[in-house]
Parts: C-alpha cells; sequence; structure tokens
C-alpha cells in the first residue's frame, strides 16, 4: 500500500509500506543522488570548518603534525635507553614514522563519520537537508589532515638516505585499502553513536588498543608465540605494513590480504550507507525531539 502528497511546489511524495531493500538499485540511485545533490553544501562545509579547524590557534596546522611527532619520539627515546630492543629493515625513525602518521589518521577517519554526522544535527533536523554532506565533510577534513601529515616525512627520508622505491606509486592504492576499514566501521557506528554517546567513546579507546597488536611502532618479528599470531591475525595489520612497504623496501608480500580486507571493507562502506540511508528519517525524528 502506498500514500502520496502533494507539496507547494506540486511535487509528489509517495509513501510505501514495502521495505526500501526491495528497491536495491533505487535505494543506491537515492544515496549517489543525495551526493550529487549536495556537493556544493558539502564543499561549502569542508572549506568552513577548513577555517575554523584552527582559527584561533597561534600553532596552526602543526597540531596536525604533533600526534605522530610525539608518539614516535616517545618510542625512539625507549630504543635509545635500550627499554626496547627492536630491529628493522629501514631506519627506526623512518619506520616508526611512517607507521604513526598511518595510524593517526586511521583513528581519526574511525571518529569522522559521527562527529560530522552529530555536528550537522541542529540543521538536519530542522531542515530538508541530508545529513551525509556533513559525513562527506568529516570525511573530506580527515583526509586533508592526513595528506598534510605526509610533509613531514619528507625530511625524515632525506635526513636518513631512505629513497622510495619503484613501488611508490601503490602507496595511494594501500592506503585507500586501509582507510577503507576506519570509514566502514565509522559509518556504521553513526546510526548508534548518535542515539548513544558510549559508542563514540567506545570506538575511541577501544581502536586504540590495536595500535600493540599492529605493526605501528614495531614489525611482525620473526619470532613464533602468540603476540606474533595475533598480529599477523590482525586485519589491520596488512594495511599498516604494505602501505609502509611501499615506500620504503618496496615488498608486496602484504599486498594480496591489504587488498582483499580492503574490498570487504568498501562492501560494508555501501552497505553501511544504504542502512543510514533507511535508518535516516528514524535519526531524524529522534534526534529532534
Amino acid at each position: 500500500m502506498s500514500q502520496s502528497e502533494i507539496d507547494r511546489n506540486g511535487e509528489v511524495t509517495c509513501y510505501s509500506s514495502a521495505s526500501p531493500l526491495r528497491d536495491s538499485k533505487g535505494l543506491l540511485r537515492s544515496v549517489w543522488q543525495d551526493f550529487v545533490d549536495t556537493r556544493e553544501l558539502i564543499f561549502t562545509l569542508f572549506t568552513r570548518d577548513l577555517r575554523a579547524q584552527f582559527r584561533q590557534s597561534i600553532l596552526g596546522y602543526i597540531w596536525l603534525l604533533l600526534p605522530p611527532v610525539t608518539t614516535a619520539a616517545v618510542w625512539l627515546f625507549l630504543q635509545s635507553q635500550r627499554i626496547l630492543n627492536v630491529e628493522t629493515d629501514i631506519p627506526y625513525p623512518v619506520f616508526i614514522l611512517v607507521g604513526t602518521t598511518v595510524w593517526t589518521s586511521f583513528v581519526n577517519l574511525v571518529s569522522a563519520p559521527l562527529v560530522g554526522f552529530n555536528a550537522g544535527k541542529s540543521i538536519y533536523t530542522k531542515l530538508n537537508v541530508a545529513p551525509e554532506a556533513f559525513v562527506m565533510s568529516a570525511i573530506l577534513r580527515a583526509l586533508l589532515n592526513f595528506v598534510i601529515r605526509l610533509v613531514i616525512l619528507v625530511p625524515v627520508f632525506i635526513v636518513f638516505k631512505v629513497v622510495p622505491p619503484s613501488t611508490w606509486y601503490l602507496f595511494p592504492v594501500a592506503v585507500v585499502s586501509f582507510f577503507a576499514i576506519a570509514l566502514a566501521v565509522g559509518i556504521w557506528a553513526i546510526p548508534f553513536g548518535s542515539l548513544f554517546t558510549d559508542v563514540g567513546n567506545f570506538l575511541t579507546n577501544f581502536v586504540k588498543i590495536f595500535m600493540y597488536l599492529a605493526p605501528v611502532v614495531y614489525p611482525v618479528g620473526k619470532k613464533t608465540g602468540l603476540f606474533k599470531e595475533l598480529m599477523i591475525n590482525n586485519p589491520l595489520t596488512p594495511g599498516i605494513a604494505w602501505s609502509r612497504d611501499v615506500i620504503t623496501t618496496g615488498s608486496n608480500e602484504w599486498a594480496v590480504p591489504a587488498l582483499l580486507i580492503g574490498l570487504i571493507s568498501l562492501l560494508f562502506v555501501l552497505a553501511g550507507l544504504l542502512f543510514l540511508r533507511i535508518a535516516r528519517p528514524h535519526l531524524v525524528a529522534r534526534l529532534g525531539m
């Protein structure tokens, strides 16, 4: 059964009791159309938030570089004091800075969709605006921050005389396959995190644990044991390892699992967008109460 109404502009809106999933192609088209229709709004939100990000900050974009640099400094200090004994195929400062740079952006991308969705609720609960515009704006800002962080790797590579191998062009592919995991988790967290703040707090703290179960500040290693098994079976390991390898050693050892996990994650991203599209009216109604 369906019901129609005509608005002031003469446009007809149809309401149906049938599940939107019955017309999956139409649902996909509506998701894509939302992004097309709001592209100008996305750009406006993106530039506005970008200008406001460090408007009252003296150091400005230097704050983007501090998290990976300070994390790397701590681990380098532990290494210099022989508290840690880490053996890597490349200079350890290069190893750790690449890992922490990619990892910091991954963590930011996990929280970006939910942050963007919550930031715009005062607008889309009152106006007919797609919440996905705020989500996409937050994602684009997190990606730009990642590009800015990459600047710090240039002088580090020069100082330690690390010449990127011929596989350097695969770096964007490796990073996208890794960041797809973050987007999948972040988008699926929106329907639940927008209603319960515990979800956002849980994600922020829980994701950090995986840093110590992935080759961010130390390699997988050659020794056997439970810790190595946890690192190898960690779905984040291939993306981090491959992203680092393609611009340092040229190895593609982790390419296949990284691409496979990235492809599966992209499917989850698509499924999450469809679920968000279906749940959107209910979320807006709940948040507008």
